[in-house]
């Protein structure tokens, strides 16, 4: 993608020049080096072309690629128990520290746009790989110190607390609402989620679905 986008940015400009060049050599007579620019354009304009559709090609393949690995990221994140015990939560974590969240982030370093690259970056970044990145952090700081904390205290439950706390912030999300009975009371309910498995759901099967397919229907759009 990004070589692609170099190709097209260094090119595009040159190829304009050799065009202009040859026409103005032209107009003075001189064609020997009119062809030879209306020769180096010719080059050019192919180059840019084939740059062109491998970009497209590449682009559609870095966005897929990391569509993928957020959504395996996600489904590693949704096996947290919401309501489980201390110990299935423990387990959960040390489970989810082994996906490789590196390569999720080796994926949105390879997304590189021809154009508007900053500002649709930052929106992906932002949206969607930076959630992901600091979740996995979290996840990796708690089952080091509770693989630290089992071994040097066994049995003690009470100091790996904090840090299935910590998970329990980051991946669990309460979401209270309120209902409207037939003889106008209203009842307080609470929605518990997985928070990581609802944003990459949602951003995923949004924005970033438009970026990814522009022309075709969302899952959620398809509802």
């Amino acid at each position: 993608m990004k070589e692609n986008k170099w190709t097209i940015l260094i090119g595009f400009p040159l190829t304009v020049a050799a065009l202009t060049g040859a026409w103005y050599l032209d107009s003075l007579g001189k064609s020997f080096g009119s062809n030879v620019l209306l020769g180096i354009f010719g080059s050019g304009f192919l180059t840019l072309l084939v740059a062109l559709v491998n970009y497209l090609t590449k682009r559609r393949e870095t966005l897929e690629k990391f569509w993928t690995l957020g959504h395996k990221a996600a489904r590693v994140f949704n096996k947290y128990p919401l309501d489980g015990s201390a110990e299935e939560k423990i387990e959960a974590i040390l489970l989810i520290n082994e996906f490789d969240f590196d390569a999720v982030g080796d994926a949105y370093a390879a997304i590189d746009f021809l154009l508007g690259d900053k500002k649709t970056r930052m929106k992906i970044g932002s949206e969607l790989y930076v959630p992901i990145r600091d979740a996995g952090r979290t996840i990796a700081d708690s089952a080091f110190n509770i693989i630290r904390l089992r071994r040097a205290i066994p049995g003690k439950m009470a100091v790996l607390e904090p840090y299935i706390s910590n998970v329990d912030n980051v991946l669990i999300k309460t979401e209270v609402s309120y209902h409207k009975c037939e003889d106008g009371r209203q009842i307080e309910v609470s929605d518990i989620c997985n928070r990581m498995m609802t944003l990459c759901h949602d951003q995923f099967n949004g924005f970033y679905w438009k970026l990814m397919y522009p022309w075709k229907k969302s899952e959620k759009e398809a509802e």
